[in-house]
């Protein structure tokens, strides 16, 4: 085997340092976020009110969640589905249903189902 074929060890997997590990933790808190945009009138009424702002905040923590997950190898979809409910959250229906989406995937990754 030469040099450009050798294989990696476990050495070279990545490993999340200490000041990277609250990115998981904050997987937890994106899926409460979206459950709370999830609620029909609730969501809605918070986006109206505040004019956007929460779906602001919930498209940074996403591209986080994002970052995270493709740096620790876990499932990137609940992100992915996130930015897009972030950024269609003002159409009314479609909004709804991609955090409805979102809650579940995120609650999902979070218990290791997915």
């Amino acid at each position: 085997m030469n040099k450009k074929q050798t294989k990696k060890t476990e050495k070279e997997v990545y490993q999340p340092s200490i000041a990277s590990t609250w990115g998981f933790n904050f997987i937890l808190p994106m899926a409460i976020i979206e459950s709370v945009l999830a609620v029909p009138f609730l969501g809605g009424s918070l986006i109206i009110a505040l004019m956007g702002i929460p779906l602001v905040f919930a498209l940074i923590g996403h591209i986080h969640t994002l970052v995270y997950c493709v740096r620790s190898g876990k499932n990137k979809v609940p992100s992915i589905v996130g930015i897009c409910a972030s950024t269609l959250g003002v159409i009314p229906v479609i909004g709804w249903l991609l955090h409805v989406a979102s809650t579940v995937l995120y609650w999902m990754l979070y218990t290791d189902k997915l």
